[in-house]
């Protein structure tokens, strides 16, 4: 998860899913305790798994099915 990414869901005090809460603090106890260049690295790792699923993978999804992307339905907690 990136910097802006990260403040937006710190200041916005919007509700956010248990995945998106973990990656924020995973992200910013990165950026505490690592080297710039490891903590670049890994903030990167992080970002890969928003193409995977969640509203990147949705939006993409839509945008080559040429409909509107379904984002609520990515809000739904995904089964075990």
């Amino acid at each position: 998860m990136g910097q802006g990414r990260a403040l937006d869901i710190m200041l916005s005090a919007r509700q956010v899913t248990v995945d998106e809460a973990l990656a924020v603090v995973r992200a910013v106890n990165a950026a505490l305790e690592l080297p710039p260049d490891e903590g670049l690295r890994y903030e990167a790792l992080l970002e890969q798994g928003l193409f995977v699923d969640g509203e990147a993978a949705e939006g993409i999804r839509a945008f080559i099915a040429k409909r509107a992307p379904d984002f609520a339905s990515e809000a739904r907690p995904r089964p075990a």
